[in-house]
């Protein structure tokens, strides 16, 4: 008798598949946690909000013995239309429940989870490209590209508090060179380099920053990386329906019907809020 190899006891060698499932990556979403949120408006009904806006007035001056002037302010508004549905749907017959070792309803749903939420993050980040005030980072995002968008902010008046500056792991590469973010005896803490599973990842100049992949990418000559400081204010998000998970069993399918969705509307609330960064891909 020869040797008994590999080849030759093929039969009798089992293939062993995972306990686990290797589920797919998952990008940090931040956006819809950072900007305004309309959800509890239009939790019962309704397909828009309407956001009133209130123009700056001007003092006069009074000479005495004159009447006063009353003003008649024409004013305006933002329109939120709640004009998105997503979705993801599957089935999973019996006899994939009784003969795979994986709960794949379970697996899918959790899957389907994520998407929604992930549907409405991307929405959020699109917001960026339609910003009309923007700093051209070049091949790389350097301190004074930071300063300028912090200033832009400034100048507009607006609010120092829930600042958030989004960026790209592309310009966050470029920020952990810049040593004056990552030294210790230059920020007073671990700084930059300690992140967190919110996305947060260090402090500059007193705005948060936060690193995803969910960043919009433009593109063209060469393709461009749509980073984005702004104020919670310069969007706004109605959720109205959350993502939700409806499931029924099917005798035609032999199977549960299962069906993930979520009802939302996004919209750039104040131009002046946000600052789009621009990045060279």
């Amino acid at each position: 008798m020869g040797n008994v190899t590999p080849t030759t006891a093929a039969v009798f060698v089992p293939e062993v598949w995972a306990a686990d499932i290797q589920k797919h990556v998952k990008a940090n979403l931040v956006f819809a946690d950072l900007v305004k949120r309309a959800d509890a408006d239009v939790a019962q009904y309704g397909d828009k909000v309407h956001f009133p806006f209130l123009a700056e007035v001007t003092a006069r001056d009074k000479s005495a013995g004159t009447d006063v002037t009353f003003d008649a302010a024409t004013e305006s508004e933002i329109q939120l239309d709640i004009d998105k549905h997503k979705y993801f749907a599957f089935v999973v017959e019996d006899i994939v429940k009784a003969q795979s070792k994986y709960d794949l309803r379970a697996a899918y749903t959790e899957a389907a989870g994520y998407t929604m939420a992930k549907a409405i993050d991307s929405s959020i980040a699109g917001l960026a490209t339609g910003l009309s005030q923007t700093v051209s980072a070049g091949a790389a995002l350097e301190d004074a590209d930071v300063i300028s968008a912090i200033q832009t902010l400034d100048a507009g008046d607006v609010p120092r508090e829930n600042r958030a500056f989004v960026i790209h792991p592309e310009a966050m590469a470029d920020l952990r060179a810049l040593d004056k973010f990552t030294r210790y005896d230059a920020v007073g803490q671990q700084g930059i380099q300690a992140g967190r599973n919110n996305g947060l990842v260090a402090n500059v100049y007193g705005v948060d920053v936060y690193m995803t992949s969910q960043v919009t990418t433009t593109a063209g000559t060469p393709d461009l990386l749509n980073n984005v400081m702004f104020h919670r204010d310069a969007f706004v998000a109605a959720i109205q329906v959350a993502p939700k998970v409806e499931a029924e069993y099917s005798v035609d399918k032999l199977g549960w019907k299962v069906a993930c969705h979520t009802i939302y509307g996004i919209k750039e609330l104040r131009d002046a809020f946000g600052v789009r960064v621009t990045l060279e891909s």
